[in-house]
């Protein structure tokens, strides 16, 4: 096996199914423009060979370090003065990440760990820049007259240690030499959404003569699927997508699949005004209401759970099989009322979790939906203390009695950190232990599809899964979910909209749903909901990662209303200090984009002198 030091450079462009989609003629040439007359000549110039074209991309190797830091220094510098004038929904902008090491000679190909954290350098590189590795800065340092801002350590997915990023400051970098014009024979695509969004035109750009993009196979209505079947090739799976009004066979998922059981009591009231006896029982039904929405667990219903507010937590574990028991109670002093919510786990008596919270007296109602709602977003969805103590749970328990939900949690544990081979390792292993589990179905299709945009092998699973028994509102939710990415990745955006819409109103306070599923209304142009659903994703999750920022920029940029982001951001840098550097780094962004150059350099000091946000 043949290896060398190589530098690597991939290169995105952003918007590029928005682009299209106003008006495929034009961009189409001009892409084909910046091709022929920008890239590859100055890749060439810069002794630079494109050895792989993926969609709307491009990796490039480089024998030489600084000849790749200046190339791409040049390229992002041409196209923002080719872009200077032009309308943002004209604007043809490019992201880059940089990395060197060793790389696998395979024939014109590359391969090793030097190309994927490229590629991952770029996904995580904001519009117009340049991302790159610590390595990459050790070689030019003293070398190029370029300043390297550090963006903190970042783990990228399927790269087992953290890697040290900077980005290239292009706004205080001279050009270091005369500028060549060239061209690009493809970019990398967001997601693998665009190269069926064009069809023939996309095929004719993105693909060097004599290659094709790969058929996919027809994802369908359950109403269609007779006929499509019939007129699929025999070497295609007919993928048959849920209707909306689908649910599993059972209300209550079996105990066996292991959801986990949370009972919520009557908040009690420590004022002892009797007028406000029911506030309690208000304040829990409230939360049960929500709470319940989240497919992750299975709530106890408020006519029980009031029925066991004065038994032990002993008797409420035996006679519910409740896992997890939150009770509270409230004070009111002053014109507001302090709540106080304690999280206990039934099968040890423990308590886990002290909550307290403060809000105004208002109206009952309000007062009731606002407590809710802000308990609601700290103990519900993937991220919530809820799960996080479940979390906890999974991982101490043997392997000999991990329960089907067990390994979809802890493949989710992997997930959520960037870690993308192990989630998947995972979730094999617990696939080989329940074979029969739709859920580990679909989280396996996510693992092929978000890690290797593996279409055929997400494909195979769904054809497994619609054979299996759906035995939850968990099963079902995925479902959804997984139709509405597949959809997406076939183009099929009125299909994709409507399985999206229906996994969203299954888990209508579930952040990362809302986050992962953005882009398919992104790509369907339904980009004002794509908004939204971003933003709630970062404004309703209090133990968020960095990556939800992905989707609300892409959102954005999408929009072009980045005037709107700049009020956005400079609210939530106050409302939501925990978070502070990702906002700073946020509106750096935003002002960048709204020609405030001043404010975006301050924002970006800002968020280097704060401290990486703690996740779960």
């Amino acid at each position: 096996m043949e290896r060398r030091l190589s530098a690597i450079l991939a290169v995105d462009v952003v918007g590029y199914s928005r682009l299209m989609e106003r008006d495929e003629a034009d961009t189409f040439e001009r892409l084909r423009t910046h091709r022929k007359d920008l890239f590859e000549p100055e890749i060439a110039a810069h002794h630079g060979r494109v050895f792989k074209l993926t969609g709307d991309g491009l990796l490039a190797e480089f024998g030489s370090v600084v000849d790749a830091v200046e190339c791409a220094v040049l390229l992002q510098r041409e196209m923002a003065e080719r872009n200077n004038g032009l309308p943002h929904d004209r604007r043809i902008d490019v992201r880059m990440g940089l990395h060197v090491g060793d790389v696998i000679i395979e024939g014109e190909d590359r391969h090793g760990d030097a190309v994927n954290i490229a590629a991952r350098l770029q996904q995580i590189a904001e519009s117009g820049s340049i991302c790159v590795s610590g390595a990459v800065v050790d070689h030019v340092r003293h070398k190029v007259a370029l300043r390297f801002e550090p963006r903190g350590e970042e783990r990228l997915k399927n790269i087992a240690e953290p890697v040290h990023t900077y980005r290239v400051a292009l706004d205080l970098a001279p050009a270091q030499k005369p500028l060549r014009r060239w061209s690009a024979k493809t970019w990398s695509a967001s997601a693998a959404l665009a190269l069926l969004l064009v069809a023939t035109a996309v095929g004719y750009f993105f693909f060097p003569r004599g290659q094709e993009p790969s058929s996919s196979a027809a994802l369908t209505t359950n109403e269609q699927a007779a006929q499509v079947t019939a007129a699929t090739p025999s070497d295609q799976t007919a993928l048959v997508a849920p209707q909306p009004s689908v649910t599993s066979d059972a209300e209550v998922p079996p105990k066996d699949q292991g959801i986990p059981v949370i009972i919520v009591l009557p908040f009690q009231d420590l004022t002892g005004d009797e007028s406000h006896s029911d506030l309690g029982k208000g304040i829990a039904e409230a939360f049960i209401t929500d709470l319940a929405t989240f497919p992750d667990f299975e709530v106890v219903s408020s006519t029980t759970s009031f029925a066991h507010a004065d038994k032990s937590v002993r008797e409420i574990v035996k006679d519910t099989g409740a896992l997890f028991v939150i009770e509270g109670s409230f004070r009111r002093s002053a014109g507001k009322v302090a709540v106080t919510m304690q999280l206990i786990r039934g099968d040890t008596d423990r308590h886990l979790k002290i909550a307290q919270i403060e809000e105004p007296m208002t109206d009952p109602v309000s007062l009731q939906s606002a407590v809710a709602s802000r308990l609601r977003d700290e103990l519900g969805g993937m991220t919530g203390f809820l799960r996080q103590e479940y979390n906890r749970i999974a991982l101490a328990r043997p392997e000999a009695e991990r329960t089907e939900y067990d390994y979809y949690v802890l493949g989710h544990i992997e997930s959520l950190h960037g870690r993308g081979e192990p989630s998947g390792k995972v979730w094999k292993e617990g696939l080989a232990q329940f074979p029969k589990s739709a859920l580990l179905h679909y989280k396996l299709m996510i693992y092929h599809l978000d890690e290797h945009e593996d279409v055929k092998q997400a494909e195979l699973l769904w054809a497994e899964a619609e054979k299996l028994e759906r035995r939850s509102r968990l099963d079902d939710w995925y479902r959804h979910w997984l139709a509405a990415w597949l959809h997406g990745w076939h183009s099929e955006y009125t299909l994709a909209v409507s399985e999206a819409r229906a996994a969203i109103a299954m888990a209508p306070y579930d952040a990362i749903s809302h986050n992962a599923l953005s882009w398919v209304m992104r790509e369907a142009g339904k980009v004002d909901e794509a908004l939204d659903w971003a933003k709630f994703a970062v404004t309703h999750d209090p133990n968020m990662y960095r990556f939800y920022f992905r989707p609300l920029r892409s959102a954005y940029d999408a929009s072009g209303s980045w005037a709107e982001a700049v009020t956005f951001g400079e609210a939530q840098v106050v409302k939501d200090p925990v978070h502070a550097k990702w906002w700073y780094e946020f509106l750096e962004e935003a002002y960048k984009k709204t020609d405030q150059t001043e404010k975006s350099r301050e924002a970006w000091k800002k968020a280097l002198s704060l401290p990486e946000p703690p996740t779960p």
